[in-house]
């Protein structure tokens, strides 16, 4: 008879799995997670599965330990009592080693999170088997009281926390339901004693069961959700990218022939279109920055401007910056003055493009915001780690209550709504907020007072100063007048431009769309190009790089500009040699004439800007 009830608890799993659709899955297929809210693809199924197990990585670790507290109290007490001889202690231990085994494991494995499955089914098994082994070793039917209620924590531990998918948790909590009467069975105890623990045990398995579905499914809903917010923003802000990639290419072009209009109306003035011209002229430069830092902002928070840290020289970055605003100030009637350090430490611990743009969209604002008087940059050294540059100006200056909302949209937003005279879109001083979180050991700081101006202070780490040099400000004048130009775009507009324009400044221009035409056209050029400006993609999957490839196998090495409307990630710049620049879509003429300037001055020694001089050319044959 109690063989046949043996084979009758035995067979119970299988009759309820007919009725019971988690089990039969989990019998099936338990090695696979149930899925409660159906994700769209595996890989973020498993996504799902990594992240629960990183958040119950600590409290596996914390079960673990309890676990082992636990049983040496128990340990003690027994002892305490007379219930548990000294030899008998051995026995008793080896659960709380294996345990503590297990807890070691974990936390020195090299990658702990594929551990967390195995180790929370080893842990649960181990208690209930050692539960069993000293019941059925003391072969004593009045201890199953006391045994089966001890196996309720290891019931918690199980549909508690997500360490085990619910089907594992399920199967686990059945088969300990049924193995522990089975013991107290073959101990000697009736049915009817036995019924008591069997009908409650399969209460805290079915509460078990129904709290654990709803706590992953609750967590699942969750999950998706964030991901469909996440996925949603990764959208947003390539579809901000895409949008200014395609704004790039028109902008440049129309940058270039508002620059031709400006100066044909300087040579034959017309009444009445001055005015027009300059104001057209001041527009797309606006849009042109607007769009710049919408893209600029799109890749910090899409993670694709990363940081590349390094030693920068400052007054060569001031110097860039001075060119380049010097006559956005001028048009504003602002006297706007640099000064640069004349004494070490000339270096600072930076990425020099990310400071660069900070530093730019603080001077922009300061132009903006200051309808006359003067703008002062410099830098001091406040101690042995720290330079601190100041953006001074004497505008108008914002009240203390508003000195915290400077740096957000809204604020920007409402402030124009009163200010119409202001230019621009406010979206400067966001992504300095932005930016500086990405930048280690850099902090902004604002004092201002209503009427008496602002002070910007960014504190800047400094850099390494062994190898510091003073650094020449004086940049050269670009006498453009008769140097050859190689200009490569796959944009016929563009091109265009950039030929208008650079024939206005009395250069031949050379135009070309891809590296075929570069090398015809090179076998036509009487003397070697004094400056390359190419685009870095081209259609067919060529580059600049092979543009460039191309101009060196014919000519040798030239000053080369890289004009491109696509983000060019820092590893390739860091690789970029120092002949060649870079200057992102769409770029005003103070710009282009500043980062040209930069570059002509690499030409060989001897060589006059106006390029009349023919150059010796190696005899590498075209492919």
């Amino acid at each position: 008879m109690r063989l046949q009830f043996i084979a009758e608890i035995l067979d119970l799993p299988l009759k309820l799995g007919s009725t019971f659709s988690p089990l039969k899955r989990g019998l099936s297929q338990h090695t696979k997670p149930p899925r409660t809210s159906a994700f769209d693809n595996q890989s973020e199924e498993t996504q799902f599965w990594h992240e629960c197990r990183q958040e119950t990585l600590h409290t596996l670790k914390v079960a673990l330990v309890l676990g082992s507290v636990g049983f040496m109290a128990f340990m003690g007490l027994d002892l305490y009592s007379g219930s548990l001889r000294v030899d008998n202690l051995p026995g008793r231990s080896l659960a709380v080693l294996m345990l503590i085994g297990l807890l070691l494991r974990l936390q020195f494995a090299a990658n702990p999170y594929p551990e967390i499955p195995r180790i929370a089914k080893l842990s649960a098994i181990l208690a209930l088997s050692h539960l069993l082994a000293v019941f059925l070793i003391e072969n004593n039917p009045q201890n199953y009281a006391e045994t089966w209620t001890s196996i309720l924590p290891v019931f918690f531990f199980s549909y508690g926390q997500m360490f085990m998918t619910l089907n594992e948790s399920l199967i686990f909590g059945l088969t300990a339901m049924l193995t522990l009467p089975l013991s107290g069975y073959t101990v000697g105890l009736e049915i009817v004693e036995l019924l008591p623990s069997i009908v409650l045990l399969g209460l805290i398995n079915i509460f078990g069961f129904c709290t654990r579905w709803r706590l992953e499914n609750q967590t699942r809903k969750l999950f998706k959700a964030r991901r469909m917010a996440e996925i949603a923003a990764t959208d947003k802000i390539i579809f901000l990218r895409q949008i200014g990639h395609n704004l790039r290419q028109p902008l440049q072009a129309l940058g270039c022939f508002a620059s031709v209009l400006e100066a044909a109306q300087a040579e034959k003035p017309y009444d009445g279109m001055s005015h027009l011209v300059s104001r057209i002229a001041m527009t797309i430069d606006e849009v042109n920055n607007t769009c710049n830092r919408i893209l600029d902002i799109a890749n910090l928070e899409l993670g694709k401007q990363l940081p590349l840290i390094g030693n920068v020289d400052i007054n060569t970055l001031l110097a860039s910056l001075e060119m380049q605003y010097l006559p956005l100030a001028i048009k504003r009637g602002v006297k706007l003055k640099v000064c640069l350090r004349s004494k070490p430490p000339y270096c600072v611990q930076t990425d020099a493009s990310i400071l660069k743009q900070i530093i730019g969209n603080l001077l922009d604002n300061a132009i903006k915001f200051t309808s006359s008087g003067w703008i002062l940059v410099k830098v001091v050294k406040i101690d042995q780690k720290r330079l601190k540059l100041h953006i001074i100006d004497s505008g108008k200056g914002i009240d203390s209550h508003q000195q915290q909302k400077i740096f957000s949209d809204d604020y920007h937003g409402h402030r124009r709504c009163h200010e119409n005279h202001i230019e621009g879109y406010g979206i400067g001083l966001d992504f300095v907020a932005k930016a500086l979180k990405q930048l280690p050991h850099h902090r902004l700081q604002l004092y201002s007072k209503p009427d008496l101006g602002s002070d910007f202070q960014l504190y800047l780490p400094i850099g390494e100063t062994a190898t510091d040099t003073l650094t020449e400000a004086a940049l050269p004048d670009p006498r453009l007048a008769g140097l050859l130009i190689f200009i490569v775009d796959d944009d016929s507009t563009v091109l265009e431009a950039l030929k208008e324009y650079f024939h206005n400044r009395g250069c031949e221009v050379e135009t070309c769309t891809s590296k075929t035409d570069a090398q015809l056209a090179l076998r036509d050029c009487l003397r070697s190009p004094d400056l390359l400006i190419t685009d870095y993609y081209l259609r067919n999957g060529e580059t600049a790089h092979d543009i460039i490839a191309v101009i060196e196998a014919e000519c040798g090495q030239i000053p080369t500009l890289i004009l491109s409307a696509h983000a060019i990630c820092e590893q390739i710049k860091s690789q970029l040699s120092p002949h060649i620049g870079l200057l992102r879509k769409p770029a005003n003429a103070t710009m282009l004439m500043a980062a040209v300037s930069k570059l002509l001055p690499l030409n060989q020694a001897g060589i006059l800007y106006s390029g009349r001089t023919e150059r010796p050319r190696p005899q590498t044959p075209l492919h």
